[in-house]
C-alpha cells in the first residue's frame, strides 16, 4: 500500500461513524462564536505565516503570484471589478467630466445631445432602383464628397431584393445636413442610375402611439415613494462585527442612497399586474419630462418578497428582497419630433450586488395606500401571508406594535462606514488585498458575487489572511465549494433556485466517446493559497487533537474565516485533508493524483448590464490553442455576455445601443477581472451563438498577438465575418493527433462538374497514417477502426476519409488536402481530431423531420405508432429485464456515458435483483426519453442512424446513389457489418424545406467496402446531395438516414437551391479585397451579431405556421421562414443578416403542444400535437405509479460483494469516496444538476443554475459536462489502480513488459479489469488485492444503505413510512463510487454466486 492509504488506516478506530457523513446537516451555526473558536485553535497556526519551500512547485493564497507580465498594469478607465467599486458607490447624476462608458451615469443638460447627435447624422434616402446594391448607394454618396458610416439597404422579408429605401448614417450632422441642403439646392445632383433619389430626416410613424415604458397604463397601480435604499440585507453577528458594537437587532442594511437630493424629483413604485413586473421609477427634469426605470419581474423576489420592516426602531419602510439586479431603462423625449425613447442602462457594481431595496410610502391616504398595496400583493404572492390589506395597518401603527410585529433592520451607510474606517479600509486595499495572488481573489470575489459575504466583512477580516497562509490554492478552493454548499444553512435568503423552465432546442451528432483520452503522469507540485510553490511529496494525517499557543477574543472572526474553518473542519473530518510535514501546509488528499492531460482548467464570468458574475475553475476539453499555451493556462478567461436574468441580452421594448456600444467598449479595450487585465482573443461559432467569447491576460511573455501569430494569417480574409468564423476555427475542442514534415501532405484542387463543388471540405488520408493515428489515439487492433475523421490542420478545416481510390500515389504523403479546406495560412503540422466516423447510435425522429415527411405523405398512424412502441419499452423498462436489455441495444451500448455498457453488464447477472443506483439511472433515462418525446417528438426509429458524410473517390456512384455499411457490436461484444441496399431517406439537421429530404438509393459497392459508418455520396454532373439538404456540405456535416420502409415517400420535392440563396446573400455585402481588417472589426462583428440575432425566433415562427396552416410546411410563410433561416445561419460567416421578422411573419397564436406561456394557444389536432397528448396521458400515469420508497426494495445480494480482507482498504476507500462526492457535488452545483444519476448517465432532466438554464445548445452543454465526469471518472480509477499495480510489482506478480506509464494510457472504465489481468502472471481470485479494495469501495459507498435496509427488515410494518432517507430527493452519499469499478465487481459476484 502507498504510504496515504496506510496512514489512513492508522486514523480512527471506528469506521463506521464516518462512512456515510457526506453532506452539511445545517447543525454548525456560523454565529456560534466559541466553538468557531475552538476550531481556529485547532486547525491554525498563530506565530507567523508558513515558511515555504523555496522549490518552484507550491503557491499559497496570501503572497501574490509573479507569473503576470510587468505591463500588468491596472488602469481605471477599463471596465472590470474593481475592488473598489464594491466600496464606493457612484453619484445617479454626474456631470460631464465623470461621464463613464461602462456604467450608469446620467447628465440631465446632456443626454438628448448625445441622441440628437447621432440621430442628426442619420437620413432617410427613397427611390433607390432594384437593381442597385448597398456598395454602389455607398460609393455614390462618397463619390458625391460625403463620408458614409453605416448604410442599411432594408430588404424584403423574402429576401427576394431590396424595398428601395435605405437608412444611411454620415459621418456628423453636419455633413448629414449638408447634404440636405445640397439636395433641396440641386435635387439633379443626386440621381442614382437614373432615379431621382428622395433624402429627408427619419422619423418613425405615429411616434405618438408608443408609450414610454415610465408612463402610466389603465393596467398599472402607481404609489408615490421616498427615501430609497438599495444594499446588501445582513445578519446580526455580520452587522456586530462589522460594526464592532453588539446589537439584538436580527437584520442590517448596508445601504446606500439612489438619490442624494430628492427635491426636484418623482419617485413613483408601479405594479403593473398584466406583464407581472413591478418598477422603481425616478422623474427629473423639466417637469419631470426624464424617467430612470429599475424594473423586476415578479419572479426577481425572493425571502419574504416585499414586506414591511422596522428601521433602527423608529420608522416603518417597505423592504424589497431580490434575487437579480433590475432592467434600467432611462426615457425622454426627442426634441425633434416628441417621439419618445426608452434606452437600456448598465447599472452600477453596487446596484448589481445590492440584494434588497428600502423605500417609505409617501402618502397624504397613508392607510389607504397600504392597503391598496398589499391587496395586490397578496393577489399576486408578492408578500408574507401575514400582511393582508385587512391587518396591515394594525401590525405597522402605532410604533410599540411594529416593533412587535416586523422585523428590526439597521440601516449601516456604506459611505459613512468607508469613512470612519478609513484606516482599516486603507489597510485592506493597499496591504493585504494586493497580496492574495488571481486564484484567491476570484474565489473571494465569487463569495460576494453570490452574496455569501460582502466587502465589508471581507476588510475587518483580518484573521483571514493567517487561514490563507496555511491552505494550497486546491484546499482553499475546495473550501469554498463547500462553503458555497451550506452557506444558505446559515445566511438569510442569499442563495436562491431558479424556478424558471429550461427551455431547449435539438440536436444529433456523432462523437468520440470511443476515443481513449491522454492523461499526465503523477506530480506532487502543489500551488498553495498564499501565492507559493512547495513540494508536498511527505504529508501527514492531520489529528484532530491539535492545540495551539493562543486563542481568538470574541467576534474577532469574520464571516468568511467562520466559513472557512467550517470547510476545513468538514474536509478534516472525512480524512480528505492533508498536511505537509516541513511547513504544516494543508492540501486535500487527492490534488496531487494526475488528470487528463487532454483538459484544462477554466474560469469563466458573466457580465450582466449591472455585474459580474463567476464561476470555476473547470476541467474542460482542450483545443489546440489551449494544449500549444499549456504554460499559460491561467491567462485564459471565457467571457458571457448576459442579461440580469441570464437570457441572451435582448429587450423588445428598449432601445439598447448603450448596451451595446459598452460591450463593445469591452471588447476593444478590455476587462479587468480581480486586478487582471483580460483582452479580446476570439470566438468558436458555438460560442458565439452563445454570446461567448475567449480573453486571454499576457503572462510569460505571451499575449494575444502572440497566440493569433501562432494561429495563422488573418490579414487577407474577407469579409470581417469570415475572419471572425476562421480566428475561431482553432479553438475546436480536440484531441492532439499527429505532427507531419512540409513533405506528408499535399495541397489538391477540388472536383467541380457543371460549376458545382462536390468535395467541399473533404480530403483523403493514406491508410499508413491513418493507423499512426489509430496508435496515437490507443485505438487497440482489435477495436472499432474509424474510417473517417473531422480534423484541423493549421488552417486547414473539414474531413479527411480513408483512400479507398489509391488516389494517393506517392509513398511519403499521407495526406491530401483540397483547396476548399484552406481557410487561411498557418505554419502549423499537426493534425488535431475533432471527432471520428464512430459506431453509430440510436436513430429517431425530431419534430422538423415528421413535420416535412407528413407534408410528403406518410400516414399519421406512422409516426403514432412508433411512438406507441417506444413508451411501451419505456413502460416495461424497470420490470422486464430481457426487454430492458433489447432496448439498451437498440438505443446504442456505448450511450448513456458508458452507462448503457454498465447496465448491460449488471442485468445480464442480477436480473431482478434491485439496487438503487440501478433503479435511479433507469428512472433517470426513463424520464429523459420521455420528455424528449414531450418537448421534441425525439421517436425512437429501427433501421436509423446519424453518419459522417464523405464523397465517392472512385466514381462509381451515380446521381440518387449512395453507399452506407454499417458496423455495430452484436450482444457477444463482436463487430458485425451490414451493407444498406434498396431505397433510403436522408436529411440533414436543421431541415425546414420539404425538399430537404431526399429518397436516394444505397447500392452495396466492392471498392468502398472499407468504408464504414459513413455516408457515401457521388461525384456526378447533376447536384451535390449534400447541397440539397439544407445547404450542407462534407466538412463535418451529419446527416440522417433512415432504411425504415414505413417512411420511404414515393416521390422528392423539389430542394430550396441553397446555392443560390448564398448567391443571393453575397449580393447584399459589400468585399473591399483591398481592406485589412484588424481585431476591432471583429469586436464589431461579434456585437452586430448578438444584435442580429434571430434564428431561434425564425425557428418557433416557422413551427407555428407549419401547424396553422394547411398547407403545412409548404405555406408561404413557412417558405419565406426557411429562407430567412438560411441566411441566418450564414450570418456567421458572410456578414450578411437575415431581414426582421415582420409583423406578418409573427403567428398570432401557437400550438399547445410547443408549450409558449407568453403567447395565445390552441388545441392543434396534427401530428405533433397528437403526438403530444399520447405523451403526456402517458407522463401522467408514469408518475402517478412510479416507486416513491427504494428502501422497498431488498433484494440485491450486497453480502456477495463483500468479502474477506476488504477491511484493509476501507479507511483510504472512505476518505477517497468523500474526496470523489465532492468533486461531484461540485458539477451539480455548478449546472444546477438535481441528482446523481442525472450527472453520471448524461441524461440530465432540469438544469435549476440560471446561467444554464436558458442556454439554447444544450447538446453542447450536455457534452461539456459528461467530458468534466469522465475527467473525474478517470482520476479515480486511477487511483484505484496505481497502488494496485505498484503493490503486485514489488511482489514480482507482473509481466515483464509492464509500464506504468503504459497502463496510465491504456486504461479506461470498461478495460480496467482485463488489462489488470493481462499484466498479471497469475490468475486473479479473490484474495487478490485488487478484489479486496473493490469490496472495500462497494462496502464504504454502500454501508449507509444496507443498515437502513436491515433497520427497515426490523421495524413494524405501521412505522415504515417513517424509513425514507430521501424525502427532499436527497441522499446522504453517492451510490456512484462503488461502480467505478463495475468490471471488478461484477467478476468478485462471478465468483462467488455459487
Amino acid at each position: 500500500m502507498s504510504s496515504s492509504d496506510s496512514d489512513d488506516t492508522n486514523e480512527a478506530d471506528n469506521l463506521d461513524d464516518d462512512i456515510h457523513e457526506n453532506g452539511f446537516d445545517g447543525t454548525v451555526d456560523v454565529n456560534e462564536t466559541s466553538h468557531l473558536t475552538s476550531l481556529y485553535n485547532s486547525l491554525i497556526s498563530s506565530d507567523t505565516t508558513p515558511i515555504i519551500d523555496g522549490s518552484p512547485s507550491i503557491r499559497s493564497a496570501f503572497k501574490a503570484s509573479s507569473r503576470l507580465s510587468s505591463n500588468q498594469t491596472i488602469i481605471s478607465s477599463i471596465f472590470g471589478d474593481s475592488i473598489h467599486s464594491y466600496i464606493e458607490a457612484t453619484s445617479l447624476f454626474q456631470s460631464n467630466e465623470t461621464l463613464s462608458p461602462y456604467y450608469l451615469s446620467l447628465n440631465s443638460t446632456n443626454d438628448q445631445s448625445q441622441l440628437n447627435s447621432v440621430e442628426a447624422a442619420k437620413l432617410f434616402v427613397g427611390n433607390i432602383a432594384y437593381a442597385a446594391n448597398a456598395k454602389e448607394l455607398k460609393e455614390f454618396f462618397i463619390g458625391l464628397g460625403f463620408n458614409v458610416v453605416h448604410l442599411d439597404l432594408l430588404v424584403n422579408p423574402g429576401n427576394t431584393g431590396h424595398r428601395g429605401i435605405a437608412f444611411v448614417r454620415f459621418g456628423s450632422a453636419d455633413i448629414a445636413q449638408n447634404v440636405q441642403y445640397q439636395f433641396g439646392k440641386t435635387p439633379n445632383r443626386f440621381k442614382f442610375r437614373s432615379r431621382q433619389l428622395k433624402i429627408g430626416n427619419c422619423r418613425k410613424s405615429q411616434p405618438q402611439s408608443k408609450i414610454s415604458v415610465a408612463d402610466q397604463k389603465s393596467n398599472v397601480l402607481s404609489f408615490n415613494i421616498g427615501q430609497v435604499l438599495y444594499g446588501t440585507l445582513i445578519k446580526g453577528t455580520t452587522m456586530n462585527n462589522i460594526t464592532g458594537v453588539n446589537s439584538a437587532i436580527e437584520f442590517g442594511l448596508i445601504a446606500n442612497s439612489l438619490v442624494n437630493n430628492e427635491e426636484n424629483m418623482r419617485i413613483r413604485l408601479q405594479i403593473d399586474e398584466q406583464e407581472r413586473k413591478f418598477s422603481i421609477i425616478v422623474s427629473y427634469g423639466e417637469a419631470l419630462s426624464r424617467h430612470l426605470t429599475f424594473e423586476w419581474a415578479f419572479s426577481a423576489l425572493k425571502g419574504e418578497k416585499i414586506s414591511p420592516i422596522l428601521i433602527n426602531d423608529s420608522s416603518v419602510s417597505l423592504l424589497i428582497e431580490l434575487k437579480r439586479p433590475p432592467v434600467i431603462i432611462h426615457s425622454y423625449s426627442n426634441n425633434q419630433n416628441d417621439e419618445k425613447i426608452d434606452l437600456r442602462m448598465p447599472g452600477t457594481p453596487l446596484i448589481g450586488h445590492a440584494n434588497a431595496w428600502v423605500f417609505q410610502l409617501n402618502s397624504q391616504k397613508f392607510t389607504d395606500d397600504y392597503s391598496r398595496l398589499f391587496h395586490i400583493l397578496r393577489l399576486h404572492n408578492l408578500s408574507s401571508r401575514r400582511f393582508i390589506e385587512r391587518n396591515i395597518w394594525y401590525l405597522i401603527y402605532p410604533i410599540r406594535t411594529a416593533r412587535e410585529y416586523l422585523r428590526h433592520v439597521q440601516i449601516l451607510s456604506n459611505n459613512e462606514w468607508i469613512k470612519d474606517n478609513r484606516e482599516i479600509v486603507n489597510r485592506f486595499l493597499n496591504n493585504r488585498w494586493p497580496q492574495y495572488p488571481f486564484e484567491t481573489k476570484f474565489e473571494l470575489m465569487k463569495l460576494l458575487s453570490k452574496h455569501i459575504i460582502t466587502i465589508h466583512d471581507l476588510i475587518i477580516d483580518e484573521n483571514l489572511d493567517k487561514i490563507l497562509a496555511q491552505c494550497s490554492l486546491n484546499t482553499f478552493i475546495a473550501c469554498v465549494n463547500k462553503i458555497i454548499e451550506f452557506a444558505h444553512h446559515s445566511l438569510y435568503s442569499i442563495c436562491d433556485d431558479n424556478e424558471e423552465d429550461e427551455e431547449e432546442q435539438s440536436s444529433s451528432t456523432t462523437t468520440t466517446e470511443n476515443l481513449p483520452m491522454e492523461e499526465d503522469p503523477p506530480s506532487h507540485i502543489i500551488s498553495l493559497a498564499t501565492g507559493t510553490l512547495i513540494n508536498v511529496i511527505n504529508t501527514e494525517p492531520i489529528s484532530l487533537t491539535t492545540t495551539l499557543i493562543r486563542s481568538v477574543q470574541k467576534n474577532e472572526l469574520g464571516y468568511l474565516s467562520r466559513f472557512l474553518l467550517i470547510a476545513l473542519d468538514q474536509l478534516r473530518n472525512k480524512y480528505e485533508l492533508r498536511r505537509n510535514i516541513d511547513d504544516r501546509i494543508y492540501v486535500t488528499k487527492h490534488e496531487l493524483h494526475p488528470v487528463n492531460v487532454n483538459s484544462f482548467l477554466i474560469r469563466k464570468v458573466y457580465i450582466t448590464p449591472c455585474t459580474i458574475f463567476y464561476e470555476g475553475p473547470y476541467y474542460e476539453e482542450r483545443c489546440p490553442v489551449t494544449r500549444r499555451f499549456e504554460q499559460q493556462q491561467d491567462g485564459f478567461l471565457r467571457v458571457s455576455f448576459r442579461d440580469e436574468d441570464y437570457r441572451k441580452l435582448q429587450y423588445t421594448n428598449a432601445e439598447m445601443s448603450q448596451l451595446y456600444d459598452r460591450m463593445k467598449a469591452i471588447l476593444i479595450n478590455g476587462v479587468n477581472v480581480c486586478d487582471r487585465r483580460y483582452n479580446f482573443l476570439a470566438f468558436s461559432s458555438s460560442q458565439l451563438r452563445e454570446h461567448c467569447c475567449w480573453m486571454f491576460s499576457s503572462m510569460n511573455n505571451v499575449s494575444v498577438e502572440t497566440i493569433r501569430n501562432w494561429m495563422g494569417d488573418f490579414r487577407n480574409i474577407h469579409p470581417v465575418a469570415k475572419m471572425a468564423a476562421r480566428l475561431g476555427q482553432s479553438f475546436s475542442t480536440s484531441k492532439k493527433g499527429l505532427e507531419l514534415t512540409n513533405q506528408e501532405y499535399r495541397k489538391i484542387s477540388d472536383v467541380y462538374v457543371n460549376g458545382v463543388c462536390f468535395t467541399d471540405g473533404i480530403g483523403i488520408i493514406a491508410p499508413w497514417l491513418i493507423k499512426k493515428l489509430y496508435e496515437k489515439l490507443g485505438i487497440g487492433e482489435n477495436s472499432y477502426h474509424p474510417c473517417a475523421f473531422q480534423i484541423r490542420f493549421g488552417g486547414y478545416k473539414g474531413m479527411v476519409c480513408l483512400d479507398v481510390a489509391n488516389r494517393i500515389s506517392e509513398p511519403d504523403v499521407g495526406l491530401y488536402l483540397r483547396d476548399s479546406m484552406n481557410k487561411f495560412d498557418s505554419s502549423n503540422y499537426s493534425i488535431d481530431i475533432i471527432r471520428g466516423s464512430s459506431m453509430p447510435s440510436a436513430g429517431f425522429l425530431n419534430r422538423q423531420i415528421i413535420l416535412l415527411l407528413s407534408c410528403l405523405g406518410i400516414d399519421d398512424e406512422v409516426f403514432l405508432s412508433m411512438q406507441d412502441k417506444m413508451l411501451h419499452d419505456l413502460q416495461i423498462l424497470k420490470t422486464n429485464p430481457k426487454e430492458a436489455s433489447d432496448f439498451l441495444r437498440n438505443m446504442g451500448g456505448s450511450g448513456g456515458n458508458g452507462y448503457h455498457a454498465f447496465l448491460l453488464e449488471y442485468l445480464k447477472r442480477f436480473n431482478q435483483s434491485s439496487d438503487p443506483f440501478v433503479q435511479q439511472i433507469l428512472v433517470t433515462l426513463q424520464g429523459f426519453l420521455v420528455k424528449e418525446l414531450r418537448t421534441k417528438a425525439r421517436i425512437f426509429v429501427p433501421n436509423t442512424w446519424c453518419l459522417f458524410g464523405v464523397i465517392d473517390e472512385t466514381r462509381d456512384l451515380q446521381y440518387g446513389e449512395v453507399f452506407i455499411q454499417i458496423e455495430q457490436k452484436n450482444e457477444s461484444g463482436n463487430l458485425v457489418t451490414k451493407t444498406l441496399t434498396g431505397p433510403i431517406i436522408v436529411t440533414r439537421n436543421p431541415c425546414f424545406h420539404p425538399g430537404d429530404i431526399r429518397r436516394l438509393i444505397a447500392k452495396d459497392i466492392p471498392a468502398l467496402r472499407q468504408l464504414k459508418n459513413v455516408i457515401v455520396f457521388p461525384i456526378n454532373d447533376k447536384q451535390s446531395h449534400p447541397a440539397e439538404m439544407s445547404g450542407g456540405d462534407l466538412d463535418g456535416d451529419t446527416f440522417w438516414i433512415s432504411q425504415d420502409e414505413r417512411l420511404l415517400f414515393t416521390m422528392d420535392e423539389k430542394p430550396f437551391d441553397y446555392h443560390d440563396q448564398a448567391a443571393e446573400d453575397a449580393k447584399q455585402i459589400e468585399i473591399d479585397k483591398t481592406a485589412v481588417y484588424g481585431i476591432n472589426d471583429v469586436c464589431y462583428f461579434f456585437v452586430e451579431y448578438i444584435e442580429a440575432d434571430n434564428l431561434g425566433v425564425i425557428a418557433v415562427s416557422h413551427m407555428a405556421f407549419a401547424d396553422l396552416s394547411p398547407l403545412r410546411a409548404r405555406a408561404s410563410e413557412c417558405l419565406t421562414l426557411a429562407r430567412m433561416h438560411s441566411t441566418a445561419v450564414d450570418f456567421a460567416k458572410n456578414g450578411v443578416k437575415a431581414p426582421r421578422i415582420t409583423k406578418n411573419l409573427r403567428p398570432p397564436k401557437y400550438p399547445h403542444y410547443m408549450e409558449n406561456r407568453y403567447k395565445e394557444n390552441y388545441h392543434s389536432n396534427t401530428i405533433l400535437g397528437q403526438l403530444y397528448d399520447d405523451v403526456k396521458q402517458f407522463e401522467e400515469h408514469l408518475h402517478s405509479t412510479q416507486e416513491k420508497n427504494v428502501l422497498n426494495q431488498f433484494s440485491f445480494p450486497y453480502d456477495i460483494l463483500m468479502i474477506n480482507g476488504l477491511d484493509v482498504y476501507t479507511k483510504s476507500a472512505s476518505a477517497t469516496k468523500n474526496a470523489y462526492d465532492l468533486e461531484l457535488k461540485q458539477i451539480m452545483r455548478q449546472y444546477g444538476i438535481q441528482n446523481e444519476a442525472e450527472l453520471v448517465s448524461g441524461y440530465i432532466l432540469k438544469f435549476t443554475s440560471k446561467q444554464y438554464v436558458k442556454q439554447s445548445k444544450l447538446f453542447d452543454l450536455r457534452n461539456e459536462i459528461s467530458y468534466a465526469v469522465k475527467v473525474i471518472q478517470d482520476k479515480y480509477l486511477h487511483i484505484f489502480y496505481e497502488e494496485l499495480y505498484q503493490h503486485a510489482f514489488d511482489k514480482g506478480q507482473l509481466n515483464e513488459d509492464f509500464q506504468w506509464s503504459d497502463v496510465f494510457k491504456k486504461l479506461n472504465w470498461k478495460n480496467q479489469f482485463n488489462l489488470f489481468e493481462y499484466y498479471n502472471k497469475d490468475q486473479i481470485t479473490n484474495e487478490n488485492e485488487i478484489m479486496k479494495k473493490a469490496s472495500a469501495w462497494f462496502y464504504v459507498t454502500y454501508k449507509w444503505f444496507i443498515d437502513q435496509i436491515e433497520s427497515s427488515k426490523k421495524s413494524k410494518k405501521r412505522h415504515r413510512k417513517r424509513q425514507k432517507p430521501n424525502e427532499n430527493n436527497q441522499q446522504p452519499s453517492f451510490f456512484s463510487f462503488a461502480w467505478i469499478v463495475y468490471p471488478v465487481i461484477m467478476e468478485i459476484y462471478d465468483n462467488n454466486k455459487q
